[in-house]
């Protein structure tokens, strides 16, 4: 209503509008019929069924870092290797700046982010490097009598920590989750990596591409697809990306097409796609033999 007689009213339902389209506000309804129409909307913050390509949010978590997450610039840098053999190996890096100026007490802090990233369910963990957990001391000791929740677990399933790099490997939502400890003091810097193997690998002997590409020319006769979607966490800002693709030399790409296409850049080999993260973005291109 006092929006409704708002005599800027128009203004303020373009910001709304915008806010929701950009998942900074979000609605659930216990009506299945409410809510499957706000799924499609994409105003429930529902994480995106990508089962057939790659797919990538970046969620953090910030416990004990004080208001310290408003100053935080984060950069991700998303490397596909495509192998002879079809294998698709994944880099994903994060990087965190902490521009917190020292007149602000609650944010002049370290910030100290549990990071989880969401990749294709059944990607396989290689390697993680650049994370750092907070002091054992400063966690308290879980009370012998406490029991499991079971809505959480319903939620996360059964976890496992990796030995080498002390990465937590669980499933949420349809997707596998790598989960570990981020710390970036004011005025720094600081990176960290994981790689991964992705569940699906490029096929050009039984490819769903080859109808499409043979209905514009016969020169390659298999081809196969490999997509990104890329996710934005509700709330976040200042966060750019850098998206690429890198094929072994027996491998072109063939076609391409992007939610931004003027941020793609292709050539048979490559393929870099950057800017700046909106609720989400995607991309996708087709590959074939050299």
């Amino acid at each position: 209503d006092k929006i409704l007689s708002y005599p800027k009213k128009l203004k303020v339902g373009a910001l709304l509008i915008k806010a929701i389209d950009e998942k900074d506000i979000q609605f659930y309804s216990t009506d299945e019929a409410s809510r499957r129409q706000l799924d499609n909307l994409n105003w429930s913050g529902k994480v995106s069924d990508n089962s057939s390509g790659d797919y990538l949010q970046v969620v953090s978590t910030n416990l004990g870092g004080g208001k310290s997450d408003a100053y935080i610039e984060r950069h991700i840098d998303h490397r596909a290797d495509i192998k002879a053999n079809g294998d698709i190996i994944v880099t994903t890096t994060l990087t965190k700046t902490n521009n917190a100026p020292a007149s602000d007490t609650l944010g002049y802090l370290n910030n100290v982010d549990y990071v989880r990233f969401y990749v294709p369910q059944g990607s396989i963990l290689l390697s993680a490097g650049g994370f750092r957990a907070p002091d054992s001391s400063l966690f308290s000791q879980i009370d012998p009598s406490f029991q499991t929740d079971q809505d959480l677990k319903a939620i996360s399933g059964d976890s496992v920590i990796d030995d080498s790099s002390g990465t937590r490997i669980s499933k949420e939502f349809g997707k596998t989750v790598f989960g570990h400890w981020m710390q970036v003091k004011p005025g720094s810097t600081s990176s960290a990596y994981i790689t991964y193997r992705l569940p699906q690998r490029i096929n050009l002997s039984d490819a769903s591409g080859s109808l499409f590409i043979n209905y514009w020319s016969t020169e390659y006769r298999d081809v196969d697809s490999y997509s990104l979607l890329l996710e934005r966490q509700s709330g976040i800002k200042g966060m750019t990306y850098d998206a690429s693709v890198v094929l072994d030399p027996s491998l072109t790409t063939v076609w391409h097409d992007a939610l931004h296409p003027d941020r793609l850049e292709v050539n048979q080999r490559l393929v870099d796609y950057t800017g700046e993260m909106g609720s989400k973005d995607f991309f996708s291109i087709l590959v074939a033999h050299q």
